[in-house]
């Protein structure tokens, strides 16, 4: 398991292979949703967005079980 606290607005092919290399080697990757309050859906932050097997994006929650504010 990777965790990986970093995310930003730009695709990168350097991070999508190294996202790829860790799928062939069975490694989860857990990545940050971000913090500017974005729906990564609308607005893809990387390397969340990516479209991969081994990879899961989390977010903060705060009470009462919501997105912390800097997690919307």
């Amino acid at each position: 398991v990777i965790n990986l606290s970093l995310g930003g607005p730009t695709r990168d092919d350097v991070l999508v292979e190294a996202v790829r290399a860790a799928a062939d080697a069975n490694v989860l990757l857990v990545c940050s949703a971000g913090n500017l309050g974005h729906n990564v859906d609308n607005e893809p932050s990387y390397p969340v967005a990516l479209p991969a097997r081994n990879l899961i994006g989390v977010d903060s929650l705060g009470p009462p079980s919501e997105s912390a504010y800097r997690s919307r």
